[in-house]
C-alpha cells in the first residue's frame, strides 16, 4: 500500500513539473529573445558592422581607432567572444559630446524575460580630476517609436574606484589606462515596467569633448534573463508541492 502511495506521488510530482516545463519552453518559443549577448561569429579584428544581431553607429566617422574591436589578448572573454567599444573623436576639441552606439536587434519583454545582465570592463585614459568624464551608458528603446524607455549612467572616468593599469587595451593608450576594479563588473536592470513590448537596447561610450579616442568598454555576456521574482515564486510553488505531497502520505499512511 505504502509502495503505491510513493509511486502514485512521484506521477503526480512529475506530471506536474513536465507540465511547468512545458508552460516555460512554450513562454520561450513563443517570444523573441535577445540574441548573440556573447559576440560570437565575427569576422575581423576592426569593424563597424559585422556583429550578427548588434549594429554599431557613431556621430562622427569611423577612424583606425574609433569603433568596435575584438581581439585583446590582454582580456579573456567570459562567454563566446567579447568586444571594445571606443568612444569617437569629436573633430575638434571642446566639440560637442559624440556618442558610438552599440545597438541590438529588437526583442521582447514577453513571459518571464524582463531582465538584462552584462558583464562590462570600463577602460579610460583620462584622469578622476578630468573634465572630460567619457561615460558607458546602457538604455533601452520603445522598437515602435524610438521612444527612450531607460538609461543609466554605468561607469565614468570621474569614478573613484577604477584601478590603474599600464596594458594597452588593443587602440587606447596604455600608460596611464584606468579600468573597472576586479577586471570584469556584472551589472542588471529590471524590464518589468515594459512587459508586453518589443524592445532595442544601445550601448553608448562618449567623447565627451576632447577629440581622443582614449576611453572604451569592453562587453560580454549580454543576457535577456527571468525576474528573480519569477524564479522565487517557481521555487516556492515547488516546495509547497513538496510539502503538500507530504501532508497527503501522512494522511493516507494513518
Amino acid at each position: 500500500f505504502s509502495t503505491g502511495l510513493v509511486h502514485e506521488d512521484r506521477t503526480m510530482l512529475r506530471t506536474l513539473l513536465v507540465g511547468g516545463l512545458i508552460v516555460s519552453l512554450a513562454s520561450v518559443g513563443s517570444a523573441q529573445l535577445l540574441q548573440n549577448g556573447s559576440f560570437n561569429n565575427y569576422t575581423s579584428t576592426y569593424s563597424t558592422n559585422n556583429i550578427p544581431n548588434w549594429t554599431v553607429e557613431t556621430d562622427e566617422p569611423f577612424t583606425d581607432q574609433s569603433g568596435i574591436y575584438f581581439t585583446l589578448s590582454q582580456i579573456h572573454a567570459l562567454d563566446g567572444g567579447m568586444v571594445l567599444l571606443t568612444n569617437a573623436p569629436n573633430g575638434g576639441v571642446n566639440g560637442p559630446t559624440d556618442v558610438t552606439r552599440l545597438i541590438s536587434d529588437p526583442f521582447d519583454v514577453s513571459g518571464q524575460w524582463k531582465t538584462i545582465e552584462f558583464n562590462y570592463i570600463y577602460i579610460t585614459g583620462e584622469s578622476e580630476n578630468d573634465t572630460y568624464t567619457d561615460p558607458f551608458e546602457v538604455s533601452l528603446y520603445l522598437e515602435s517609436d524610438d521612444s527612450l524607455l531607460y538609461t543609466e549612467t554605468i561607469a565614468t572616468a570621474a569614478d573613484s574606484d577604477l584601478v590603474h593599469s599600464t596594458v594597452n587595451y588593443g587602440p587606447l593608450p596604455g600608460s596611464s589606462n584606468r579600468q573597472s576594479p576586479g577586471g570584469w563588473t556584472h551589472h542588471s536592470f529590471s524590464m518589468l515596467p515594459w512587459s508586453g513590448q518589443e524592445v532595442y537596447l544601445v550601448f553608448t561610450i562618449s567623447d565627451a569633448g576632447d577629440d581622443v579616442v582614449n576611453s572604451g568598454v569592453v562587453l560580454d555576456g549580454v543576457e535577456q534573463t527571468p525576474e528573480p521574482g519569477t524564479i522565487a515564486l517557481f521555487g516556492l510553488g515547488l516546495a509547497g508541492l513538496g510539502l503538500a505531497v507530504r501532508a497527503r502520505r501522512r494522511r493516507r499512511a494513518s
